[in-house]
């Protein structure tokens, strides 16, 4: 047998994982220190706003980096001034980041499932260094649109949810890096909650983030190299930039107020 790569030549052209950068660190209380390659990352959270104003930093520091960046923005979270803003911060020009963006915003179910699906066609690169971020990846799927909501059209939507995880699925077996958030509390058109558990099952990596008036819990549910942890961001809203980590597994919430 003859081996053509040495298996250092093989791994140095891979990619490395990324770094947090340090503003979104501080938004989920340190638990991840890294976005991994190949893996399927998904964070919850009753608050998509702070956490999606957060990613930009991510965006930022990914084209830092020499990653590109490919947004599937079903929120229409993504913010050009606030881009511009972080790269400012990180002495970068605007136009060097907004160039390596790929922005794709569907705005309806059909958009949303095609805008998926054409992913693996879309990447170019083949040396994997590519950040594809999900924003809410539901929100297109269970939109209130109708009064009620047949049996036989929720279950097409759940059948179409599907098909959209497995194309995730297969990008993150073939390399691929991707982010995705979703809400925490989903509802159909007839307002009774929902969680689908496929996107749950094929994420590596699950974050879920509960904010409140007092605190922020943040629960690490999935991680294939890393214990499960759960912390408690306890806030003192008389001083709105104080900040206090707690273990959760030790203490209990009523301790600290």
């Amino acid at each position: 047998m003859i081996f053509v790569q040495s298996a250092k030549d093989w791994f140095d052209k891979k990619p490395s994982s990324l770094n947090m950068p340090d503003k979104f660190l501080n938004s989920i209380g340190n638990i991840l220190q890294t976005i991994e390659r190949g893996y399927i990352h998904l964070i919850e959270s009753n608050n998509l706003r702070d956490l999606h104003r957060d990613i930009h930093w991510i965006i930022v520091d990914a084209i830092k980096n020499k990653w590109n960046v490919i947004l599937i923005d079903m929120n229409n979270s993504f913010n050009p001034h606030l881009i511009s803003e972080i790269a400012f911060e990180n002495k970068i020009q605007n136009y060097e980041v907004l160039q390596r963006i790929n922005l794709a915003r569907p705005f309806q179910i059909e958009q949303a499932i095609n805008t998926i699906r054409r992913l693996k066609n879309e990447i170019k690169s083949n040396n994997k260094n590519e950040l594809i971020i999900i924003t809410d990846i539901y929100a297109r799927f269970f939109k209130t649109e109708h009064n009620t909501m047949r049996k036989k059209e929720l279950i097409k939507q759940f059948e179409d949810v599907q098909r959209c995880i497995g194309v995730l699925r297969e990008l993150a077996v073939d390399g691929y890096t991707l982010l995705v958030t979703q809400n925490t509390i989903i509802h159909d058109t007839n307002g009774k909650s929902i969680s689908p558990a496929s996107l749950k099952y094929a994420a590596k990596i699950h974050l879920k983030i509960i904010n409140s008036l007092k605190c922020k819990k943040i629960k690490l549910l999935n991680h294939p190299n890393l214990p499960y942890q759960e912390k408690i961001l306890i806030i003192d809203t008389k001083k709105s930039n104080n900040a206090k980590t707690h273990d959760s597994m030790q203490s209990d919430l009523n301790d600290f107020y």
